[in-house]
């Protein structure tokens, strides 16, 4: 089984040591899952992830959630957060979950390649138009299709969301057309992307969101395909020049989960409890505050005089065409892998055209 880039489990062990080293070698005070009620009936849950206190879905989502939970639970369910990968990194985050590293776990499916094979439907090229109409797909395939279902049994869901859809970045070469991109390093955030800038021509280059400032400001990559959501939240108009908001290359699935034992653990009025608070509502609040970044990332890109680029009925063809073929990729893989990879695909076509 796949456990992301490093292709190692990450450990109990392996967190007191990212822990410690951390925070200097002292002693820290996080929880391990499915420890239990602390003194007096307090049930402290540690929650990981690997964006900044500044990102939106720290301050839209992870805050209010532990806010609300708190009041509702009248101070007996605490949450405790770390963010900035204080807990691990993002390749990591959804097996930290499993293993009980945290209580609670965000992050992105496809940091961790081949684990959602069903999952990855949702990020297949020029599908959707905003991260609100394919969380409402999400969130339907998972209610209604069990092999999908299936690749989240070790864990308890909280929410699955989507981010704002990702587009072609660059620092030099404007983009119009297939051609513009062909010869170019791009960052990609995952398999799927990989195979249309490879259809395209352009050469993938894999990283976590967190690596990618850097890279572009090295040189090491000419651009990336990301959310508008990501400009303003790592810094990118600084460094990008060129960008066309018309191609949707894709929409990030996300993970919010809960570790099994440590859900098994709690007290039935509090399963019920988060279970009030979470799921399809708390969903749609991920969705909603990636749209709105997404404005604001535009916004931001206009006000720095960044070119946004209009695509031709003609160009859009071409770039539509290529996508087509990494769809039928995808369903044939899925198909051999004995997976209902066309009834996932035509039942999420189906769902996004309701919507």
């Amino acid at each position: 089984m796949s456990l992301g880039m490093n292709e190692r489990l990450f450990s109990r062990q392996d967190f007191l040591r990212i822990a410690g080293g951390a925070l200097g070698g002292t002693v820290v005070f996080f929880s391990v899952a499915g420890c239990g009620p602390a003194e007096g009936g307090e049930t402290r849950l540690t929650l990981g992830h690997f964006s900044s206190e500044q990102h939106n879905i720290h301050r839209d989502v992870f805050v209010p959630f532990a806010e609300e939970i708190a009041e509702r639970s009248e101070g007996r369910i605490q949450v405790d957060i770390h963010p900035g990968g204080a807990m691990g990194p993002a390749e990591e985050q959804f097996e930290a979950g499993v293993q009980g590293v945290m209580d609670l776990s965000y992050g992105l499916q496809e940091y961790t390649p081949g684990r959602f094979p069903l999952t990855s439907a949702i990020v297949l090229p020029f599908l959707f138009d905003n991260a609100e109409q394919a969380t409402r797909v999400f969130w339907e395939l998972y209610q209604t299709v069990p092999e999908l279902a299936a690749e989240y049994e070790e864990v308890k869901v909280l929410g699955l969301w989507c981010g704002d859809p990702g587009a072609p970045h660059t620092v030099n070469r404007p983009i119009e057309t297939v051609e513009d991109l062909r010869g170019l390093r791009m960052r990609s955030p995952g398999r799927t992307t990989n195979l249309v800038l490879e259809e395209i021509g352009a050469s993938p280059v894999g990283m976590p969101i967190t690596e990618v400032y850097d890279a572009l400001e090295r040189g090491v990559i000419d651009g990336m395909v990301s959310p508008y959501s990501t400009m303003h939240n790592y810094d990118f108009q600084d460094l990008v020049g060129h960008t066309v908001p018309e191609l949707s290359f894709y929409v990030p699935p996300q993970f919010f989960v809960m570790n099994r034992q440590t859900w098994e653990g709690l007290a039935p009025e509090d399963q019920e409890l988060i279970e009030e608070l979470t799921g399809e509502e708390l969903s749609l609040r991920g969705a909603t505050s990636y749209d709105a970044e997404r404005e604001e990332g535009l916004r931001v890109l206009e006000e720095r005089g960044i070119e946004l680029h209009e695509v031709s009925e003609e160009a859009l063809a071409q770039w539509h065409e290529a996508g087509e073929q990494v769809i039928d990729g995808w369903i044939e893989e899925r198909e051999a892998q004995g997976l209902p990879g066309r009834e996932v695909y035509e039942a999420m076509l189906e769902l996004r055209d309701q919507s």
